[in-house]
Order: structure tokens, then C-alpha cells, then sequence
């Protein structure tokens, strides 16, 4: 494997590959799950067409993997056997994939998604949480 030199331009690429990343999680992946999850909201069986509209967004998230970061997954990769890889992986992860970053890069991602996902799991919250 290559030599792993962290410099500003090496940061800036990965930033422009998680700016994409960002783009189609929120436009492509969150846009589609919020109205997936409005419109369940509006059927007679909500629970069901949630699961089927995760089926949808479960696929979208495949077809759209190739946007992912490639230096990511190069880094994991590498990271099993080389210690200078694994440091550069957790610091990128915690910089662009921690809890923070998805709440402050993929707020639309989260926000439909996750409603996608009570909506479909209502029947197992509902003895938690009766007014759902």
C-alpha cells in the first residue's frame, strides 16, 4: 500500500467526496425517505407500506454507494494491517462520520430516515410510547 501523507490537499479531497456523500444522503436518500414516510402516514396500514418504502430507500442506498468516499474504504482496507492507517481512518471518521457530523452535514438524511424507521417499528413502540 502507499505511503499515507495527511496534507491540506489530501483533507480537502476527502472533504469534496464527503460533500457528495452529504448531497445524496440528504437530496437522494433523506428527501425520498421523508415523503415516503407522509405518505405512509396518510394509508390504512402505515406500518406495512413503511416496510415496503424501506425496501425503496434500501435500494437507493445500494445504487447510490459508489459515492461513498474510495479513500475511505481504501483506509479500511488497509487499516486491518497497518497501524498509520487505522489513525488516519479513526481521525477522518470521527471528523466526518461522527454523531455531530450527522446531525450538522445530514439533518434531511436523519430526519426522514429515521421517521421512515418509527413509522415501521410503531407496533413494537407503541407499549413504550402509547400516543404513538
Amino acid at each position: 500500500m502507499s505511503e499515507i501523507v495527511v496534507t491540506a490537499e489530501y483533507i480537502n479531497e476527502i472533504r469534496e467526496q464527503f460533500k457528495k456523500w452529504a448531497d445524496f444522503l440528504n437530496m437522494g436518500f433523506g428527501l425520498v425517505s421523508f415523503t415516503l414516510a407522509l405518505a405512509c402516514l396518510g394509508t390504512k396500514t402505515p406500518v406495512l407500506n413503511a416496510w415496503l418504502s424501506l425496501a425503496v430507500v434500501t435500494f437507493i442506498r445500494y445504487k447510490g454507494s459508489h459515492i461513498f468516499p474510495a479513500e475511505i474504504l481504501r483506509l479500511r482496507k488497509a487499516a486491518k494491517t497497518e497501524k498509520s492507517a487505522r489513525i488516519v481512518l479513526d481521525g477522518l471518521q470521527k471528523e466526518f462520520m461522527s454523531m455531530k457530523a450527522m446531525i450538522v452535514d445530514y439533518p434531511v438524511f436523519m430526519l426522514g430516515y429515521i421517521l421512515l424507521a418509527v413509522i415501521a417499528g410503531s407496533p413494537g413502540l407503541t407499549p413504550l410510547f402509547p400516543y404513538l
